[in-house]
């Protein structure tokens, strides 16, 4: 196996760049303002937060938020945000649906929907194809539900 793909299976490389023809069709539907978790190099929106403006304490409620975040622990913490906050938040994550937080901030939440993404997404950067199955989760506004 490849070091990328290995990497995307551990907590060596946690940021992987969004692919176009994920994050384009949402960008459409959505017009975001923000991309919360991302660098220089990955940027997909003119406003960005990097590592350095930590998108986590940055107020999300009057944004377009858009956010494909760190793939280790931190992904808690940006679920858990947008699950909180009064402004579309969209998140591209794994669909681990077994996790406490898939339960807590997604699973039959009335603000939520789940997107299912069709195959396992190749990441800009990677070799590979993800290890796993992802989701696009919305975050409605209009119903906040605290997790």
């Amino acid at each position: 196996m490849s070091d990328r793909f290995n990497a995307l299976r551990s907590s060596v490389n946690q940021s992987w760049g969004t692919p176009n023809n994920i994050f384009e069709p949402l960008n459409i539907e959505f017009k975001f303002t923000v991309d919360a978790a991302a660098d220089e190099n990955n940027a997909l929106l003119p406003k960005y937060w990097t590592e350095l403006d930590d998108g986590l304490i940055q107020n999300w409620n009057n944004e377009i938020v858009w956010c494909n975040p760190p793939y280790g622990k931190l992904q808690i913490d940006f679920i858990r945000k947008a699950a909180s906050s009064t402004g579309t938040s969209v998140l591209l994550i794994p669909a681990r649906t077994d996790t406490k937080v898939w339960h807590e901030c997604i699973h039959n939440k009335s603000n939520v929907e789940i997107r299912f993404v069709k195959g396992r997404i190749k990441f800009k950067g990677a070799s590979q194809f993800a290890p796993f199955a992802s989701a696009v989760v919305i975050f409605n506004p209009s119903k906040v539900e605290k997790c």
